[in-house]
């Protein structure tokens, strides 16, 4: 299995290690998309600030959060 390229994925049926993986294209036509992913990511280091219209938003919903996620 290649790197996985912007625009497709790949998938099996079983767990067999004989069986061939399959690929999907999600674009159609000619046009290739040869981006990898992992130009798409950001670095871990930039963060954005949320904005007080946000964040008084999340505020409101806190009670609808399970303590266990209240974390982050």
């Amino acid at each position: 299995m290649g790197a996985i390229k912007f625009g497709k994925y790949m998938y099996k049926t079983s767990l067999m290690e004989e069986e061939p993986w399959k690929t999907v294209k999600l674009s159609t036509g000619s046009l290739e998309l040869d981006t990898d992913l992992t130009d798409l990511l950001k670095p871990a280091d930039m963060t954005k600030p949320i904005n007080s219209k946000k964040l008084g938003d999340i505020r409101k919903q806190l009670c609808f959060i399970p303590s266990t996620y209240k974390q982050f």
